[in-house]
């Protein structure tokens, strides 16, 4: 049974280069149900709303800022190409309406390097 749409998040800050947006959000880690480039609803705070393929942006912080602030852990950021940061202002809602199954039945998988052996 589906309990979609999921609410995410919400955009705290919005950042602008030259092929979209990057929104960092009030989460540090996502549902496992999500995957990069699923459509998100993004449901803005003046009643907009709009369905965006999205992107997920990985952080990889300095050491000295994990190390130094006990339980850091950057926030959840999506990308969305060929937007203006006027176009998702802060207090954004994200909200998931693609649904994935994960298996729960599926194990840690384990993988070993296998060599060419000589002569064969």
């Amino acid at each position: 049974m589906s309990n979609l749409p999921r609410f995410l998040c919400k955009v705290k800050e919005t950042l602008q280069d030259a092929s979209g947006v990057t929104v960092h959000t009030d989460i540090d880690d996502l549902v496992p149900e999500y995957r990069p480039g699923d459509l998100l609803e993004l449901r803005k705070p003046d009643g907009s709303i709009a369905q965006l393929e999205s992107g997920l942006v990985s952080y990889f912080p300095d050491p000295e800022v994990v190390f130094s602030e006990s339980g850091f852990h950057p926030p959840v950021a999506f990308f969305f190409r060929g937007l203006k940061k006027a176009d998702i202002p802060p207090g954004t809602e994200i909200w998931q309406i693609v649904e994935h199954q994960i298996p729960k039945d599926v194990k840690h998988r384990k993988f070993e390097r296998i060599e060419k052996t000589q002569g064969a």
